[in-house]
C-alpha cells in the first residue's frame, strides 16, 4: 500500500465519507477514535472525518473571509499570509502525529478549498477525487438539514469546489473515482484505487467492498448524458471531464443496460414515492386548512357577537346618561 499520505477530496455529499470508511476498512489510519466525528442520522455509517483537520480548515476559511458554503476568493498567494502562521503550526503538529503510521489518510471536503495550504504541509500526498452527479448532490442536501439550499446554489457550490481543487492537482498525483462505481462493482473499483496508490493491495479488500451499504444510496443514479436533467453548461463540462477520468468500472456501468434499467427503476420508484408523500402532505394541509377556516369562521362569529354586545352596552350607557 501507499507510504504517502492519502487525501480524500470531493464536494460534500459526493461519497467522500463512504470512501474514507473503505480506506479505514482496508487498514488506513484516520486518527484517534476520539478525533473522528461520530455517525449521525445524515451519515449513519459515519463521516470518517478527523475533527482536527475540519477545525483547521474552518479556521483557514474564516481567515480568508469565507465558510464551507460561501467559499472565499483569496489572492493567488494567500498561503503566505502571516495570520495563517498559527494554523500552519497546528497543521504541522497534526501531520506529525501520523509519522508512525505507514498508511494514513484524511478526509474533509473543505480541503478542496484549502488544498494549497495542505500541499505545503504534506508534500508528496496522493489524492483521491470523489465525484457524484451534481444534481444528486443537490438532492442529498435537500433531503437533509440544508433543505433550504436552492438547486442553483448547490450547483454553484459544486462548481466552486472542483474549480478550486483541480488546478492545484498535478498529473500523476491524483485519481478520480465515481460514487456510482461502488454500487456497481465496489471490489473492482477498490482494486483500481490501490493500483494507483501502489504497493501490495490489502488482503481484506474484498471484505471491505462488502461493507458498501447499497440501501443507503438515496440518489436517482443520474447518468451524466441524461437529457431529462438540465445542468448549467459550465457545471456539465466540469462533470463530463471528471467522468472521463473515472475509470473502467464507471464506464462499464454506463454500458450495462441491465444496470441502467435498474437505476431508472429506482428513479421511478423514488418519484412515485415522492408524489405519494406530496399527496399525503397536500391532504394533511387541506385538512389543516379546513380546520383553520372553521376556526377563523368561529372567531369572526365571536368577534361579531362581541361587537353586538359592545354596541348594546354603549346604547344602554347612553340611555342612562340621557335619562
Amino acid at each position: 500500500m501507499s507510504a504517502s499520505p492519502v487525501c480524500v477530496l470531493g464536494m460534500h455529499r459526493s461519497g467522500t465519507s463512504m470512501f474514507a470508511g473503505l480506506l479505514h476498512e482496508c487498514g488506513f489510519q484516520l486518527g484517534r477514535s476520539a478525533d473522528i466525528m461520530p455517525a449521525s442520522p445524515d451519515n449513519p455509517v459515519g463521516y470518517w472525518e478527523n475533527r482536527r483537520f475540519v477545525e483547521i480548515n474552518d479556521s483557514i476559511l474564516k481567515v480568508l473571509g469565507g465558510t464551507w458554503n460561501e467559499p472565499p476568493l483569496p489572492s493567488s498567494d494567500w498561503t503566505t499570509r502571516a495570520d495563517l502562521d498559527p494554523l500552519r503550526s497546528q497543521a504541522q503538529a497534526l501531520a506529525d502525529s501520523f509519522k508512525l503510521d505507514l498508511n494514513w489518510a484524511w478526509k474533509d471536503p473543505r480541503t478542496c478549498l484549502t488544498l494549497p495550504f495542505w500541499k505545503e504541509i504534506l508534500p508528496g500526498s496522493k489524492y483521491i477525487v470523489c465525484i457524484r452527479h451534481p444534481l444528486e448532490v443537490g438532492q442529498s442536501f435537500a433531503a437533509r438539514k440544508f433543505s433550504q439550499m436552492q438547486r442553483e446554489k448547490s450547483l454553484e457550490l459544486w462548481k466552486q469546489y472542483y474549480t478550486a481543487m483541480m488546478p492545484n492537482l498535478e498529473p500523476g498525483s491524483f485519481m478520480v473515482t465515481h460514487y456510482v462505481s461502488y454500487f456497481y462493482d465496489a471490489e473492482r473499483e477498490l482494486q483500481r484505487v490501490f493500483r494507483f496508490l501502489g504497493g501490495d493491495p490489502p488482503l481484506d479488500m474484498a471484505e471491505a467492498a462488502r461493507t458498501v451499504r447499497t440501501d443507503l444510496w438515496h440518489g436517482f443514479g443520474l447518468d451524466h448524458k441524461n437529457e431529462y436533467f438540465e445542468v448549467p453548461d459550465d457545471v456539465q463540462a466540469i462533470y463530463d471531464d471528471l467522468c472521463s477520468r473515472a475509470g473502467e468500472v464507471f464506464h462499464d456501468q454506463q454500458a450495462d443496460m441491465e444496470f441502467q434499467e435498474t437505476l431508472r427503476g429506482r428513479a421511478l420508484e423514488k418519484a412515485i414515492g415522492r408524489i405519494a408523500t406530496l399527496e399525503q402532505l397536500y391532504t394533511e394541509r387541506s385538512r389543516e386548512n379546513e380546520e383553520l377556516s372553521k376556526y377563523v369562521s368561529d372567531l369572526r362569529g365571536n368577534v361579531s357577537l362581541a361587537s353586538r354586545v359592545t354596541a348594546g352596552i354603549k346604547r344602554r350607557i347612553r340611555l342612562r346618561r340621557n335619562g
